[in-house]
């Protein structure tokens, strides 16, 4: 005899809200790869809670981030890998830690790239998920 047991319905809402948030994620990279500012600026809510060691910190600032890198490398690269992702028990907030792997390139030689350990917090708003804090959690090599 074989028991079946009907899966509970928060596991498959937290299914469907890991592939959301891993959909997001790697539109959040590919824009970072495509030098795509304002696509980028999607995944992002308009005041973060946390940015590096800032807090309440408006999306704006990380616009001049990007900008920046962007202004300087033509030529990024960013992987991520070991995502992993914790959603609160509402299943609208969601803690993500991940490993995120990154080569950008410029002219006149320039170069930047490294590996870190990346905390992101992300809230469901408007129907998306967008990043509500950014920061690193570990630095495993960074290369200037």
């Amino acid at each position: 005899d074989v028991t079946l047991t009907p899966v509970p319905v928060a596991g498959q809402n937290s299914s469907a809200a890991d592939t959301e948030i891993r959909n997001s994620l790697e539109g959040w990279a590919q824009t970072s790869r495509n030098r795509d500012v304002d696509g980028h600026l999607q995944y992002y809510a308009d005041t973060l809670d946390f940015y590096y060691n800032r807090t309440m910190v408006p999306s704006s600032k990380v616009r001049e981030d990007r900008n920046r890198a962007f202004a300087k490398f033509n030529n990024i690269s960013i992987q991520l890998a070991n995502i992993n992702i914790q959603l609160d028990s509402t299943g609208q907030r969601a803690t993500v830690t991940l490993d995120k792997t990154f080569d950008f390139r410029g002219d006149n030689n320039a170069f930047f790239n490294g590996s870190v350990k990346t905390l992101l917090a992300l809230t469901k708003l408007g129907g998306s998920w967008l990043i509500t804090g950014e920061k690193e959690l570990k630095v495993y090599y960074v290369n200037k």
